[in-house]
């Protein structure tokens, strides 16, 4: 997979409308539930996955939906844990 510099405007442009971020969000670019105090200064310049770049741009301001599904907290944690597996969170 092609790996992309994550920067604060990417990040930016995946809050909501209310300047917030989801739980699966997060994970896509490395950062554990509940994120710590200091966690968009460790993350930017990481490399990640381009498709995860776009699944974390993409949940924007859909934080009633997983996978395009609606949301409950069983896909929630379920969508979570599987990319907290694969990643190496802060």
């Amino acid at each position: 997979m092609r790996q992309v510099t994550l920067t604060e405007q990417n990040i930016m442009d995946g809050a909501s409308r209310f300047g917030a971020w989801s739980k699966v969000q997060l994970a896509l670019i490395g950062v554990s539930w509940p994120p710590k105090k200091g966690w968009k200064e460790k993350v930017i310049g990481r490399s990640i996955d381009e498709d995860d770049l776009s699944k974390f741009l993409s949940l924007k301001d859909r934080h009633k939906e997983v996978s395009g599904q609606p949301n409950n907290k069983v896909n929630m944690r379920k969508e979570y844990n599987e990319i907290a597996n694969r990643k190496n969170l802060i």
